[in-house]
């Protein structure tokens, strides 16, 4: 009987430490999502501001074949 439950106790802690591991990769996941976010934010709006830019540049352009 010692041997079961030896065997049993591994097992638990062997399960607990693979359950903490899970914990820990879907905090992480959850983390470079946000980051993932972010990013896709910051790159949103640095178009923005080059197809702004472009657009005036092409305003300019356009005023300045007029005169």
């Amino acid at each position: 009987m010692d041997s079961i439950n030896l065997i049993a106790t591994f097992y638990k802690q062997e399960l607990a430490d693979a359950n903490e591991q899970a914990i820990l990769y879907k905090a992480q996941c959850k983390l470079y999502k946000q980051e993932i976010e972010q990013l896709k934010e910051q790159l949103k709006r640095a178009n923005d501001e080059i197809a702004k830019f472009r657009n005036e540049q092409a305003e300019q352009n356009e005023v300045e074949a007029i005169e």
